[in-house]
């Protein structure tokens, strides 16, 4: 079962620094639901009219073990109603027939509903993140996915919001960023940023350095 948000003072090492690729450049949202279009390999937009229905969008690469880093533009004004982040299996659905927080609502998926703050694992509402402290999410963060201590955090440039869910249920899965939203218009950019590792000594060649969140 998930656990609810939590928040912490002293975020994992990992995030400060993540081993990248240039195969990484391929990577961006594959399927996506008929109320969304593709604008890039990054960048997706709800083209459906109204706010009736919800629609999302899910990476192309699935995950199944390590650390990795994903740097997000998700406006405060394309959160309203329902926009929602997280993570989810292969086959989640990504259309809803209804307005509704879809990602971690949805089976086999766990997500946060950057509306309400409302935090849903794999169906099941399971917590809420502080307000004072998750309502400054800003237009562009950070969601860190850790799926060897099954966990799901976020944070921004020198933040740290904690963890959003902790289900070690994940570990059977093969997840997939996933973003949804019943806003018309909305359009929600994703990149993936890398391997998150802890670096002892100088950060060698192959490695960038993310902006430190300890300011």
């Amino acid at each position: 079962m998930g656990n609810g948000a939590s928040v912490s003072d002293s975020p994992p090492q990992w995030i400060y620094t993540v081993s990248f690729s240039p195969k990484f450049y391929k990577d961006g949202f594959g399927r996506v639901s008929p109320g969304c279009k593709t604008v890039s390999l990054n960048t997706v937009v709800r083209h459906r009219k109204g706010c009736f229905e919800t629609d999302g969008a899910i990476w192309s690469k699935g995950f199944s073990t390590g650390k990795h880093v994903f740097e997000v533009v998700f406006p405060k004004k394309a959160r309203r109603p329902y926009g929602s982040i997280g993570i989810g299996t292969k086959h989640t659905e990504l259309h809803l027939q209804k307005a509704t927080t879809l990602v971690g609502k949805s089976k086999y998926s766990w997500g946060v509903d950057l509306s309400s703050k409302k935090v849903f694992s794999n169906g099941l509402l399971v917590g809420k993140f502080p307000e004072a402290i998750f309502t400054k999410l800003p237009d562009r963060f950070f969601m860190y996915i850790d799926l060897i201590s099954c966990r799901l955090m976020f944070g921004s440039d020198g933040k740290y919001y904690g963890i959003a869910i902790e289900d070690e249920t994940m570990k059977h899965f093969t997840v997939y960023p996933m973003v949804s939203s019943a806003k018309e218009g909305a359009a929600i950019t994703m990149v993936y940023r890398g391997i998150g590792r802890v670096v002892h000594g100088p950060i060698r060649k192959k490695r960038v350095l993310i902006k430190s969140l300890r300011k």
